[in-house]
């Protein structure tokens, strides 16, 4: 404590010191003092009444453009006989003409011009005003078209308010469209002229500081005509004209058809058009549907499901409406699961194909754009009925009932099998008129066992995960070398594994790590397949992204490659180049081997997991990694399990994705994991530790 305090002192009296040598004459808040490289004035231009103020503003920056707070600006007027200026800046108009306000600091000035007009009648201006404009920024070589609406509120001759438009530009680079809102601020309105501020405020910014100046119609106060500028940027100008809103000549509706699960929402968006056929905004829009039984929708055009059926979704604005159609789907009853990286699908009793999750490659099949989300189950298009399906990285796969393979999302390697390397967002079928019993996706491959149990593979192919013998990419199915006959085959992260009809184990592609289980001291790849080592016989096989896991005959879990989270099973975190026994004497049905973790499923329906769990991934409640199993919380009993995910690193922001998902006994699909992307299908995005129900079922 003592120290403490010496210390104490000694700060004090250095204070002290330094305030007593400082020169009284010299303060120091004027030592390395930046100088005033410019100073702006807004608005630029506004009009005043005799007797009325408009309030003007200085801003002071320096030389690369940071504000200077504490500097002092002196105001004058060039015509103090038609207007005079405060030293706050506060214009107030004397007579009819014009006068021009200089703000002066530290030798810079800036001007603004004053308009003071003759009083008479203040026109209302309050509600709704529909534009179009034509603006000129000659300094980019850019014309830009656009059309909106202004939603005034004036409060006597000064009003501010909302603009929302939409738009075409064209220049240098071609045409680009675009939509914005902006503030109209600074607003004056008098007998006959008006006059406002709309934009960023950005001068750099085609959205910017753009300056209007209008006079209402020789008639009449309902229509307006003008010019515009951006401030003191001469290279800007442009010329507009705004009627009162009136009727509208179309209320669209979007989108124009619709089908959600029971207990789902669906978003609907209004478009405007008026009569002329510019788009409108600015109106108070009133939703309802025609059956409450099946949906209701909100305020904002948000429809809520409940019950089956058909209902149409009417927008009314004024006198003018527009509809959709809304379909309520009857309960899902769901009899597969695949999970996928951060997306999900499923198979109905229908054989419907339903996926949930990211979609920024198309790989939830429902042909809308990229970047789109979906945290409910939606159905794929196409009208398909899928016997089986298999979600990968960025792709799915699925099998219609013929046998014909289908694959939508990435193609970057040819991982949908149509022949090229286009992405699709809508099934595209597998080239090669194929009988396929198995389809299974992996990062960025794809293979699938035909029913005399021959294997082909597609897609990426750098480490000879397709077995063909060779490293180079196919964009259509290619036979797997050796002549094997498989009953059983997984593609994993890098390499693919398949059991053969006397229970024999063999895998090939990758092996950096393993996760062929051919022993140490083995190749890092293997293009051919290869039999996985220690003598087994194997009934079903499941490759991870770095490991494998396999079920023996008689039900034992084993699993090798890498180990870092304890994904192995084996009570520890080194790796097995050759397989090893799950600990805990398991008697396995199934097994699902995912990026950092795997899940088994128990021949009496229950489910344990084991390996990582930041995520809540292993569904025991807690976000506890393992290296042994641990039971699946919830006491459900489940016929089938699939695991997956991955790690998006981010310097900022790391990303994991690992989720479960399974079957139960009742045919009701639950999730566990992350949800970030919506991938656990509940609607939301929230991540749980313990199971929880997909949307749209009983």
């Amino acid at each position: 404590m003592l120290r403490v305090a010496r210390y104490a002192l000694a700060a004090i009296s250095i204070t002290l010191t330094l305030a007593g040598c400082q020169d009284a004459a010299a303060p120091l808040s004027t030592v390395d003092r930046v100088p005033v490289a410019f100073v702006t004035v807004e608005p630029p231009t506004a009009i005043a009444l005799a007797g009325q103020t408009v309030q003007l503003t200085a801003t002071t920056k320096d030389a690369d453009g940071k504000l200077l707070t504490d500097r002092v600006v002196t105001w004058a007027s060039g015509n103090t006989a038609v207007a005079t200026v405060s030293s706050g800046g506060l214009v107030t108009g004397v007579a009819v003409g014009r006068a021009t306000i200089t703000a002066t600091s530290e030798a810079k000035s800036a001007l603004a011009a004053i308009e003071v007009v003759p009083p008479g009648p203040i026109p209302d201006i309050d509600g709704v005003w529909d534009w179009t404009e034509h603006i000129d920024f000659s300094a980019n070589q850019i014309a830009c078209d656009d059309t909106g609406s202004y939603t005034f509120t004036q409060q006597g001759a000064a009003f501010v308010g909302v603009s929302e438009q939409v738009g075409t530009c064209a220049g240098p680079g071609g045409k680009f469209a675009y939509n914005a809102t902006s503030a109209v601020r600074a607003g004056v309105v008098t007998s006959r002229t008006i006059s406002f501020r709309a934009g960023t405020g950005q001068s750099n910014s085609i959205f910017g500081c753009q300056d209007y100046a209008g006079a209402f119609g020789s008639s009449s106060t309902d229509s307006l005509t003008g010019t515009i500028a951006c401030g003191s940027a001469a290279a800007t100008s442009g010329t507009w004209r705004a009627v009162r809103g009136g009727d509208l000549g179309l209320v669209r509706v979007t989108p124009s058809v619709a089908r959600v699960l029971a207990g789902g929402r669906a978003q609907f968006q209004v478009e405007l058009w008026t009569v002329p056929g510019h788009r409108a905004f600015g109106r108070p829009v009133t939703w309802s549907t025609d059956n409450a039984a099946v949906a209701t929708v909100t305020p904002d055009g948000i429809a809520a499901a409940a019950g089956s059926g058909t209902t149409t979704v009417t927008a009314t604005v004024g006198g003018a409406s527009g509809s959709a159609s809304l379909t309520v789907a009857p309960p899902l009853v769901l009899t597969r699961v695949a999970a996928g990286v951060d997306h999900t699908c499923a198979l109905e009793a229908s054989g419907q194909a339903y996926c949930w999750g990211v979609n920024g490659y198309g790989q939830l099949g429902t042909g809308d754009g990229p970047t789109t989300y979906s945290p409910a189950p939606v159905s794929i298009s196409g009208g398909l009925t899928l016997t089986a399906i298999s979600a990968g990285f960025w792709h799915t796969c699925g099998l219609a009932t013929n046998g014909a393979a289908y694959c939508w999302g990435q193609n970057d390697n040819g991982e949908l099998g149509n022949g090229s390397t286009t992405g699709s967002a809508v099934p595209v079928p597998v080239t090669g008129g194929l009988t396929l019993v198995t389809v299974s996706t992996a990062r960025l491959h794809t293979c699938g066992l035909s029913a005399s149990g021959a294997a082909y593979c597609w897609g990426w192919n750098g480490l000879g995960q397709l077995g063909d013998g060779a490293t180079t990419d196919r964009s259509t199915p290619v036979p797997v070398s050796g002549g094997l006959t498989f009953v059983a085959l997984s593609a994993g992260g890098h390499h693919t594994c398949g059991v053969t009809a006397s229970g024999a184990a063999y895998c090939w592609g990758n092996n950096a790590n393993g996760e062929l289980g051919i022993g140490s001291g083995s190749p890092d790849y293997s293009a051919n397949p290869v039999p996985v080592a220690g003598g087994l016989t194997f009934t079903a096989v499941s490759a991870g992204y770095y490991y494998t896991c396999g079920v023996a005959t008689g039900g034992a879990a084993y699993c090798w490659g890498w180990n870092g989270f304890g994904q192995l099973g084996n009570g520890s975190t080194i790796g097995s180049a050759m397989p090893v026994p799950v600990a805990g004497a398991l008697t396995v049905a199934e097994l699902s081997a995912g990026f950092f973790h795997t899940c088994g499923l128990t021949t009496n329906g229950a489910v344990n997991c084991w390996g990582r769990n930041v995520v809540g991934e292993l569904g025991n409640g807690s976000t506890n990694s393992s290296t042994t199993p641990v039971a699946v919380a919830g006491g459900l009993t489940f016929v089938s399990v699939s695991a997956d995910g991955y790690f998006f690193y981010d310097e900022l922001d790391d990303l994991i994705t690992d989720h479960t998902c399974g079957i139960t006994t009742n045919r009701v699909a639950y999730c566990w994991g992350d949800d970030s992307a919506g991938q656990l299908g509940t609607g939301g995005y929230t991540s749980s530790s313990v199971p929880v129900k997909v949307a749209g079922q009983p």
